[in-house]
């Protein structure tokens, strides 16, 4: 097992990678490079993620002729608010609303309404399908639209996070 701390000239931190070879590690830290060297790209990438989740909730809806999956979109703007809105909470706060040194309330609260709004945008699907309320690939699709929108939301996160920001997905 390889451990290694990675720095740029600048001395700002890469991350830390740990990798079985060397192979994997070099394989690691090439692509956290790219990611930091062309955030353009990454943008474009994860724009098309969200293009193509999008799409594939009004391909469900428009070749069934039932609107009903349609619905899961709000739950696409939803998600990400908690962690939003609990963050921006969690650092105008001195409430004493703290778990311990390194946990916060407020973050954690974030996490759980999201969660909840997630696995509300992924189930709604299934349960309108097992009603006989949409067909079953128009579920497959809604679903599957719902996995790349929030795998999207997951990477722009995790992408273009900074380590002074606390909100965090």
């Amino acid at each position: 097992m390889v451990h290694v701390t990675v720095q740029t000239r600048k001395g700002k931190s890469l991350g830390e990678f740990e990798a079985q070879s060397v192979n994997d590690l070099k394989a690691a830290i090439q692509a956290q490079q790219v990611w930091s060297l062309y955030p353009s790209a990454a943008l474009i990438i994860l724009a098309s993620l969200i293009a193509l989740s999008l799409l594939f909730v009004v391909l469900s809806c428009v070749i069934w002729r039932n609107w009903l999956p349609m619905v899961v979109i709000v739950a696409f703007g939803f998600a990400p608010l908690p962690n939003l809105l609990c963050g921006a909470c969690q650092r105008g706060s001195s409430s004493g609303f703290s778990l311990d040194e390194g946990r916060n309330g407020w973050k954690d609260s974030g996490f759980f309404l999201t969660g909840a709004i997630v696995v509300t945008g992924l189930a709604l699907p299934m349960t309108l399908a097992h009603v006989d309320a949409i067909e079953v690939p128009a579920m497959v699709m809604a679903v599957a639209g719902g996995v790349l929108f929030y795998t999207s939301v997951l990477l722009y996160s995790h992408v273009f996070a900074d380590d002074e920001d606390d909100v965090g997905f």
